[in-house]
């Protein structure tokens, strides 16, 4: 019988069970750093020389604000039913 405190051969660990982890300055991190804000500002750089505001009409673009204040409009109702409602049911 194995007394409470002996260590059994499978307890140890040896260097071998050790994982190593090995880092590189040429690791994926460091080498694709700032990639993607390059690339973004390539997209920008005289991708358009006019916006299609620009391009729009005068009665397109009075369609257009009233289209956008009617559906801030609509969101601003629905936050206050919603308010409303829950501010009802939290009293209960």
């Amino acid at each position: 019988m194995n007394q409470p405190n002996q260590t059994l051969p499978a307890d140890i660990q040896t260097t071998n069970d050790i994982p190593t982890v090995t880092t590189t300055p040429s690791s994926i991190e460091d080498r694709d750093r700032g990639k993607g804000v390059e690339a973004m500002a390539g997209l920008r750089k005289g991708s358009r020389s006019t916006r299609a505001w620009d391009d729009m009409s005068e009665t397109d673009r009075r369609v257009l604000l009233e289209s956008v204040r009617a559906r801030r409009q609509a969101r601003v109702e629905r936050d206050t039913r919603e308010l409303m409602l829950w501010l009802s049911r939290a009293g209960r």
